[in-house]
């Protein structure tokens, strides 16, 4: 069986304004028949004028007889805001493997180098970044991963293991395991951070997991929230501080289809509950039967100014002469609560924000998941 060219095409968001985007990176999943693509095929990308594309390719899952059944493509597309861009994926023997993103080792950090940035992830402690560099100058002092449970004691991130999971010549993905630890090293929540890295960006998207290892005990079966084996959160957050610099000042977006503003000295957003209509809905309760949400949507704080809305999809960024650090939540009111804040110091994303009006409750087996993006 031989497998026809795959068409690809991609077209601009039709809810976000009208621009023309170049090397925004795509990922896609192709689904291969059994036997039409060996064990060890490459693959070669087209765009609609017949020029070569670069595209990494990673084979999830294959048939019985080895052949590939699941594909990973990820390539760079180009995509103006009158035509879609069309692309051809098709097994090619001949193709050469992109190159732009590479990973070595530095002493207790993994450092990757993306054509923009070089980066560093830790191999052990409790940062999930090192440093972060464009053109030699440092942006970056200081990650971290705190948290604190309904009684006040306080937890930290400590690395387990770091390991590359997926590398290839356009992008790459470091995972770092490990666990909330207190000040006696008890052990609380495991916490998984994946980070991937682009050729010829300086972004890395985040991905923070947080699980509770408890048993539940569900007695007489059923699954209600107050479990015995749940965890009470009154704050987790991922903290990012930039280097340090004299003419810091932040700006700020409240949704994606906003521009960036100047914020002052601090902006801050905190989404308590969905901003629909039916916002106090039991679905939402808590473990005492009562829903916790105190108003509708978000309320934050940009220059001064107190605002209101019904869904935040915030943007937050510190600068300082030629260099900026930015952080986008692109999932902030779907999975709220959430909050972010920034100063001109730090920038704080709030994945179970002390804002809110209970503790967050995570059951046993429970995990949680928070997506974000940090531009350098």
């Amino acid at each position: 069986m031989t497998l026809q060219p795959i068409v690809i095409t991609i077209t601009a968001d039709p809810d976000l304004p009208p621009a023309n985007r170049h090397g925004e990176p795509i990922a896609v999943g192709i689904s291969c028949p059994r036997g039409s693509v060996p064990r060890s095929e490459r693959w070669a990308l087209t765009d609609q004028r017949g020029r070569g594309v670069p595209v990494q390719t990673t084979v999830l899952d294959r048939w019985g007889d080895g052949s590939v059944r699941w594909l990973l493509a990820e390539f760079q597309a180009d995509v103006d805001t009158a035509t879609p861009g069309v692309y051809a994926l098709a097994p090619d023997a001949t193709a050469d493997q992109p190159t732009g993103i590479t990973i070595e080792h530095a002493g207790e950090s993994l450092r990757v180098r993306t054509g923009i940035a070089v980066i560093d992830v830790p191999r052990s402690g409790s940062a999930f970044l090192a440093a972060a560099e464009i053109d030699g100058r440092s942006l970056l002092e200081s990650t971290a991963i705190v948290a604190e449970d309904a009684a006040g004691e306080r937890y930290q991130f400590s690395i387990q293991r770091t390991t590359v999971e997926r590398s290839g010549g356009l992008s790459a993905v470091i995972r770092l395991d490990g666990e909330l630890i207190g000040a006696s090293k008890q052990k609380w929540l495991e916490a998984t951070m994946r980070l991937q890295f682009f050729a010829g960006l300086g972004t890395a998207k985040a991905e923070l997991s947080v699980t509770n290892p408890r048993a539940a005990v569900h007695p007489g079966g059923l699954w209600d929230l107050g479990d015995a084996g749940s965890v009470l959160i009154r704050d987790l957050s991922i903290m990012l501080t930039p280097t340090r610099s004299e003419r810091a000042d932040v700006w700020g977006s409240l949704d994606a289809t906003a521009p960036m503003e100047p914020a002052g000295e601090r902006f801050a957003v905190h989404q308590e509950s969905s901003g629909g209509q039916n916002w106090q809905h039991e679905n939402h309760v808590n473990r005492s039967n009562q829903v916790p949400a105190r108003f509708r949507g978000f309320r934050a704080v940009r220059d001064g100014r107190e605002l209101e809305g019904l869904r935040a999809t915030p943007i937050a960024s510190i600068g300082g002469g030629e260099t900026r650090i930015s952080v986008a939540l692109p999932l902030f009111w779907q999975v709220f609560p959430k909050a972010i804040e920034a100063d001109t110091r730090h920038c704080v994303i709030g994945m179970f924000p002390r804002a809110y009006g209970d503790v967050h409750e995570l059951q046993g087996g429970e995990r949680s998941t928070l997506s974000f993006a940090i531009c350098f």
